[in-house]
């Protein structure tokens, strides 16, 4: 499952239409809000999603089709969410409706001009939705015919070995597919054609001894961090989830590498509770294989934003702390990231009650934020540090 949002290249394009026409600030005004309601939804869905939710999910992404209509109403992010409908609908075992809203996503799929390769990509798994959905409703034939066009479709996206081998999250679903073929001929009686599907699934089972776990984690990791930079954190987390190795933490700064940024996608879609265990991991086995002090406090910096967000304020501040007495001692850090700890720490004394800190840690955040002249930082410290200091003063009443 995956969505890629093009926030970034649509808000400058709103930006310069702002900059060349004096009139347009209203129209800039009203669909950046309506992007933010509907990424807000689009995560909001995608977090129920995970947690099996459905009825949830379903109310979040139908919010993030409201918000489309004016900016997108037959675009590939319209299509994308009631592909991710209908995937609720499959897994609550509404096939009717799982078959609606999966049609009308790859009808808009199909009228996308030169689609990039993350659209035929989500293209192909709705169209595989679509095969299970039949299957269970009881039409194999139907469902054979969708399976067959989510491979080509797949294909289509990124057809060679080469790069089916180093993307496990395609080979996954050509197996699903190939797989699902070779059931549904078998019971059918079509032994020949079951055969051949059933050889091509067991031909992608099998690993490339040519290329080792590191080399696939590297390539995995390249196209991660692009899936995250157009957040689309669901699928940068099962490009990589497959290729985890817990037990090599240890020993693997790309397995490391790797798990932070599947942490740092869990952040980002608000499940705090899982970035953190998966950051506790990191941070556990950096200390058992003695890492570099610099890795420690980039582990520990992460593991307080998570606390401090997910509403844990004590944990979120012994984490900052050990931070910044190791930067302390080290001096890896520049005045930047100094900052952002300090304000860090400062939030969560906040959180606490602990005003007087709290406001200590914000004004040490404020001049080093001033020294590296970080108008955004400067702002929100600021704000926080008005907060706080409010927070002293005696009631009027």
């Amino acid at each position: 499952m995956s969505f890629t949002s093009r926030l970034p290249s649509t808000l400058l394009f709103l930006g310069v239409a702002l900059i060349s026409c004096a009139g347009c600030s209203a129209v800039y005004s009203d669909q950046a809000y309506e992007l933010h309601q509907f990424e807000q939804a689009f995560v909001d869905g995608d977090e129920y999603l995970l947690a099996d939710r459905t009825a949830q999910a379903i109310r979040s992404y139908q919010r993030a089709l409201d918000a489309l209509k004016s900016i997108e109403p037959n675009g590939p992010r319209t299509a994308t969410v009631n592909w991710r409908i209908g995937t609720a609908y499959l897994k609550a075992a509404d096939t009717a409706k799982a078959t609606e809203y999966l049609t009308k996503s790859i009808s808009t799929f199909e009228k996308c001009h030169k689609p990039e390769r993350w659209v035929q990509y989500q293209h192909g798994l709705a169209l595989s939705d679509l095969g299970s959905a039949c299957e269970q409703s009881g039409k194999p034939e139907q469902s054979a015919k969708l399976y067959r066009r989510a491979v080509e479709t797949f294909l289509t996206a990124d057809h060679s070995r080469a790069s089916i081998d180093s993307d496990a999250a395609l080979k996954r679903q050509l197996v699903r597919c190939y797989s699902a073929i070779a059931k549904i001929e078998r019971a059918l009686g079509h032994t020949e054609e079951a055969a051949q599907s059933q050889d091509l699934a067991a031909n992608l089972s099998t690993v490339d001894r040519a290329q080792s776990k590191d080399q696939l984690l590297a390539m995995a990791l390249k196209k991660a961090n692009k899936l995250k930079r157009h957040r689309n954190f669901f699928e940068a987390i099962e490009t990589l989830d497959p290729l985890i190795d817990r037990k090599q933490l240890g020993s693997s700064l790309k397995q490391q590498e790797a798990l932070t940024l599947i942490a740092s996608c869990q952040n980002s879609m608000r499940n705090y509770t899982d970035a953190r265990s998966n950051a506790e991991e990191i941070l556990k086995a950096q200390r058992e294989t003695q890492a570099p002090t610099s890795e420690l406090i980039a582990t520990l910096r992460n593991l307080g934003k998570y606390c401090q967000r997910g509403r844990q304020p004590d944990e979120a501040a012994a984490y900052y702390l050990e931070a910044i007495k190791l930067n302390l001692i080290n001096s890896e850090l520049g005045p930047q990231d100094v900052a952002d700890m300090h304000f860090g720490l400062g939030k969560s004394l906040h959180d606490k009650a602990q005003y007087k800190p709290a406001i200590r840690e914000f004004r040490i955040a404020l001049k080093l934020a001033q020294d590296v002249n970080d108008q955004d930082m400067i702002l929100d410290i600021k704000e926080r540090l008005k907060r706080s200091e409010a927070a002293t003063q005696p009631s009027s009443l």
